[in-house]
């Protein structure tokens, strides 16, 4: 049966550990907990809780020249043109039934990103509402990843390129996919069992990016119940083909196995609906811990071009700053002229896509620092034509982050930095609610 290795692993891996099932689960190269998820393990961006956060429209929102950041948005500028329009009206198209493609979000950031809590609650909330996409992107392999409606099980080891995903340097040649990460096995084969975490009646069309390495191997991709799509490499194609794509259909309950043998390197796999049977809303969280906007800029220009353009996405959130802030002495002139560049590079791909960034959360140890590198992200997003979404002041301003870590149960983690699942998720409330300023109710 497909993916008993996998299960076995996980036996023998829950009874080494015990009842600690969240410390098995990591160890075992599984899904981490929400809890531990949201922790992350790098100093990254720090999601603050949620609890004095206003339901005002967020400063700079609307985005554009002269949005100035701390603004308060009147009644009048809501209704001004915004750089979200059109992906307002994307998904009111969505609704009316004039739409035969989903409606495609791409989300770049860090840890608060990467931990698919704040962005799988905008997920769900959106697909409710404006109909179910499919999960989108996610890692296969990778340990720690984590996919709010995904659940992997992996029997085997692997290994990250770049080593640490979050570097500014440039790896290799540059070419890593949609994620940013290439995973290949450390020494012997591996097996990947990935399986939705709730019921998916639609079928899934599944796209598994590969990489060929300098050695002989041999990635499988088997939908359960059907027959598997199998892609050999040779020594000398990895001089011959950049990237690989598998393909495959899959019926609930959606279950498939990978299997790595050699030295190829996956990139990540995207599972969507089919669009022209119900077209819906699909959300890539594209997150690394401890990544910066630079983290981005490291990887191959036009090969991050053509994977953006080939989502097609109605709009781009840009979500970094916090590890910037976290970079003591770093030029907060020189990060937001890297937050430039990622936005004409996004631009060059998606020319049509809404422009959205997110500042960074408030940080206990470095407060007024923080706010600094926020500003900076306000002031350049309005000169780029982006909105902007303030995350400090929607998450109750200066002095919330300690307000939340106090709370009973809290919602801001104990290092002053990340939020907890009730904090992201109440994030994402507000997130949303912003999004969808204008929209007309069903």
């Amino acid at each position: 049966m497909i993916g008993a290795r996998v299960r076995a692993a996980a036996s023998r891996c829950a009874a080494r550990y015990g009842l600690f099932a969240s410390v098995a689960l990591v160890a075992c190269g599984g899904d981490s907990s929400p809890r531990e998820a949201a922790s992350g393990t790098n100093v990254s961006t720090g999601p603050a809780p949620n609890a004095a956060a206003s339901d005002t429209i967020a400063p700079s929102l609307r985005g554009g020249p002269g949005a100035s950041p701390g603004e308060s948005a009147s009644a009048k500028e809501t209704s001004a043109p915004s750089p979200l329009d059109g992906f307002r009206a994307d998904l009111l198209a969505l609704t009316r039934g004039e739409r035969r493609d989903h409606v495609r979000i791409l989300v770049f950031g860090d840890s608060h990103t990467a931990a698919d809590l704040w962005t799988g609650s905008i997920r769900k909330a959106l697909q409710t509402r404006f109909g179910d996409g499919g999960p989108g992107f996610f890692h296969v392999g990778m340990a720690g990843a984590r996919h709010d409606s995904m659940k992997p099980s992996q029997d085997g080891r692997t290994e990250t390129l770049p080593k640490q995903p979050s570097t500014v340097e440039r790896t290799g040649d540059g070419i890593l996919g949609l994620g940013g990460v290439l995973v290949q096995p450390k020494s012997k084969p591996v097996t990947v069992l990935i399986a939705p975490r709730a019921a998916i009646a639609a079928s899934l069309r599944w796209e598994l990016c590969v990489r060929p390495g300098s050695k002989t191997s041999r990635v499988v991709l088997t939908p359960r119940g059907g027959a598997p799509v199998i892609r050999s490499f040779v020594k000398g194609d990895d001089k011959k083909v950049t990237v690989d794509r598998l393909s495959t259909v899959t019926h609930d309950p959606h279950e498939i196995e990978v299997r790595i043998e050699g030295d190829a390197a996956l990139c990540g796999a995207i599972a969507e609906t089919e669009a022209s049977k119900k077209p819906g809303v699909v959300l890539d969280a594209l997150g690394i811990n401890g990544a910066r906007v630079a983290t981005v800029l490291a990887r191959d220009e036009a090969a991050f071009i053509e994977d953006v353009r080939r989502r097609s996405p109605s709009l781009v959130m840009i979500e970094f700053g916090g590890n910037e802030a976290a970079e003591d002495g770093g030029d907060i002139d020189a990060f937001a002229e890297d937050l430039t560049k990622l936005v004409l590079r996004v631009r060059k791909a998606a020319p049509t896509a809404g422009c959205l960034v997110v500042g960074p959360t408030e940080q206990i140890a470095r407060p007024a620092r923080t706010l600094a590198v926020s500003r900076a992200f306000a002031e350049r997003a309005a000169t780029l034509g982006c909105a902007f979404w303030d995350a400090q002041e929607k998450l109750g301003g200066p002095g919330a982050m300690k307000k939340m870590m106090d709370e009973y149960p809290p919602r801001a983690h104990a290092d002053g930095i990340h939020l907890l699942e009730r904090g992201y998720r109440d994030m994402a409330k507000l997130t949303v609610d912003d999004l969808l300023r204008g929209v007309p109710p069903d």
